[in-house]
């Protein structure tokens, strides 16, 4: 089981929380059963979190981190039931590390976010 600080497809790979910002994506965790490609298997459950106006990157952080151990348990219940019907994970986006001119302008870009996601 992986537990993904985002939403997939949409957001695969590395800096997840920063891409959310820069690309206008939801935050969240989606918890999937891992197979030979990166971010991909198959989806057991999937959360968004809201984003307040007063948030920093730090509470956004740690919500998110607090919805994956939520989802672990949610994850593991959920697999216990035999009939489960897992969601294969399609195609998306996979993202690097947020380069470093991006990076500059992620707070800006970070009151605009939460601007059009509270």
């Amino acid at each position: 089981i992986n537990m993904h600080p985002g939403i997939l497809p949409e957001n695969r790979g590395l800096d997840n929380i920063k891409w959310a910002i820069v690309k206008n994506l939801p935050q969240g965790v989606t918890s999937h059963l891992i197979d030979s490609k990166i971010d991909r298997g198959k989806m057991i459950i999937q959360e968004s979190i809201k984003v307040y106006d007063d948030d920093s990157l730090v509470d956004v952080h740690i919500r998110v981190q607090n919805l994956e151990q939520k989802l672990m348990l949610e994850s593991i219940k959920i697999l216990e039931n035999k009939n489960a019907e897992l969601i294969p994970l399609g195609e998306g986006t996979y993202h690097k590390s947020l380069p470093p001119e991006k990076e500059q302008n992620l707070l800006e870009c970070f009151e605009t976010y939460k601007k059009g996601n509270t």
